[in-house]
Formats: C-alpha cells, sequence, structure tokens
C-alpha cells in the first residue's frame, strides 16, 4: 500500500516531501504518526521488514484533529479525511478558516491537543 506523507521526512540522505507518495517498504521506516496524511500507519501498511506490525496503531481510529495554530495543510489533510463529499480540489480553494468551519460541520473531535 502507498502512503501520502503530510510533513517533510528526512530518510537515509533523502528527503521527502509534504503530499509524496512513498512505498511500503519506506513507510515502515518512518513510525512517526504525525508524518502521515491519516495518522499512523496500520497494520494493513506493514510491508514486512525490521518494524513489527503490532507497532502501528490499529485501523479505525479517528484522525487527529489540528490545533487551530497549526499550518493549513494540516487541515487540508484533516478534513480530507473526515468530510467523504470534499475532493482536493474543493478543499485547496478553502482558506484555514473554512477548513476549520467544515471540520467543525462534520462533527470532528473539537478537541485540541
Amino acid at each position: 500500500m502507498v502512503r501520502r506523507l503530510r510533513s517533510y521526512v528526512h530518510l537515509d540522505g533523502k528527503v521527502y516531501t509534504p503530499g509524496e507518495e512513498v512505498s511500503a517498504q519506506v513507510a515502515e521506516r518512518i513510525p512517526n504518526p504525525k508524518a502521515w496524511v491519516g495518522g499512523a500507519l496500520t497494520a494493513d501498511d506493514y510491508d514486512g521488514g525490521d518494524v513489527a506490525a503490532d507497532d502501528y496503531e490499529e485501523e479505525g481510529e479517528a484522525p487527529q484533529r489540528p490545533a487551530e495554530s497549526d499550518r493549513k495543510d494540516a487541515w487540508i489533510d484533516y478534513v480530507l479525511e473526515i468530510r467523504g463529499d470534499l475532493s482536493e480540489d474543493d478543499v485547496a480553494q478553502m482558506t484555514k478558516a473554512e477548513l476549520i468551519a467544515a471540520a467543525d460541520e462534520a462533527g470532528g473531535d473539537q478537541e485540541e491537543e
């Protein structure tokens, strides 16, 4: 399974950028849930190697709502995860305030970490 990054990751001298899709082989070496669109990897993302599948969070957990101070791209990723009725093109045109309102409309977890 291919996963998409939500933040910059430096691995073995290579820089992976936000929005970049990486192979399962690379993904299993990036365990930080904050690096991924949609949060932590699941056991389905695991493709063998040194990291045990048990180290990943269980699928079905709700995505974590970004803090209001987080960047717009974090809000785009979050809204795309919780609002199946909006496309990437829809959310790309929204302001951060509109993204927050869209999350609120969907009933996204309103607590901030």
